[in-house]
């Protein structure tokens, strides 16, 4: 496989991993975050409701203020981010792509007469 079509595969493979995380970033995030533990040593599994959400967010910012992490703040910022990641790589990758086509045309914006 040569160079072009090497580095055209992986913005393919880069702009569908973005999109998986733009999509379902948060809820792989969240569903890691549930196999954690309270800052009570409880496991967030085990706890129901909006103290089930709230640790497993806070579990996501480095644990509880008082233990010395990030708290809810922290966890939610992550959990904002998440999406914005995908759609960096999405957009990125498939720039690269629409750049490689313009570049390897005919009917190039750039050619020369």
């Amino acid at each position: 496989m040569d160079m072009k079509k090497k580095n055209s595969f992986y913005a393919v493979i880069t702009a569908c991993m973005g999109l998986a995380v733009f999509l379902e970033g948060q809820t792989v995030a969240m569903w890691i975050a549930m196999q954690g533990m309270a800052s009570a040593r409880t496991p967030i599994s085990m706890l129901t409701g909006e103290a089930c959400i709230n640790a497993a967010v806070a579990w996501l910012g480095g644990g509880s203020v008082v233990s010395g992490g990030g708290g809810i703040v922290v966890g939610r910022f992550i959990l904002a981010v998440i999406p914005i990641i995908g759609a960096v790589m999405m957009v990125s990758a498939l720039g690269y792509i629409v750049l490689q086509r313009i570049k390897n045309s005919d009917n190039g914006i750039h050619q020369r007469r």
